[in-house]
This record gives structure tokens, C-alpha cells and sequence, in this order.
């Protein structure tokens, strides 16, 4: 085993192959040695090929922020129209009500 690969032999389900271990060396589990079989052959062969797409997801990350900042623009200025339109409105009710006071004094 001094050169890696599958373990065989013993009894499945249960640390039943007794091996010895150099310091540095590191032995997974059965799920996840099934998971990575093809993976882990390669690391093994020196021919695996990791996928270091942190640049990409750090422009991801950029674009995101400007998307949340303009949205947090457009609901700002949401916001503020929906406040400018409700004070137009209590303006006008309240001029109606002046007008229709006016009116009632008239009398």
C-alpha cells in the first residue's frame, strides 16, 4: 500500500484491514472514496487537473454587489415617489376640504 490505491480484503462495513500508515499520509472513507473514486485516481497518477475558478467567482460576486446596489437605487427612488405622490394626495384632500368648508360658510 506504500504507493496508495483501493483498499480490499476484510469485511465491508467494518475497519476490519489492519495497515500501517506513514506520517503525512491521509485515508478517507468509503462514501467519500466512492464519491471521488476518479478524482483521487488522479491525484494518485499526479494528472488531476483542479479547477481554480476563483477569479470568475469573484467578478460574480462584483456584478452581484452592482446589481443589489442599483436595485437598492430603484426601490430609493420607489420610495420616494411613493412618498411624494401620498403628500400630493394630502394636499389636494385637504384643499377639497378647505373649499367644501368654504363653501358650507358661504351659507
Amino acid at each position: 500500500m506504500a504507493a496508495g490505491g483501493l483498499v480490499s480484503g476484510g469485511v465491508a462495513g467494518v475497519d476490519s484491514v489492519p495497515r500501517m500508515l506513514m506520517p503525512g499520509e491521509f485515508v478517507m472513507p468509503v462514501l467519500a472514496t466512492r464519491n471521488y473514486a476518479s478524482e483521487l485516481a488522479q491525484m494518485r497518477a499526479g494528472t488531476f487537473q483542479a479547477n481554480d475558478n476563483s477569479g470568475a467567482v469573484a467578478a460574480e460576486i462584483r456584478g452581484l454587489r452592482q446589481d443589489v446596489d442599483r436595485l437598492a437605487g430603484v426601490v430609493a427612488a420607489g420610495a420616494k415617489a411613493n412618498v411624494d405622490a401620498t403628500l400630493e394626495t394630502t394636499r389636494a384632500v385637504q384643499d377639497q376640504r378647505r373649499l367644501v368648508g368654504m363653501g358650507r360658510a358661504a351659507r
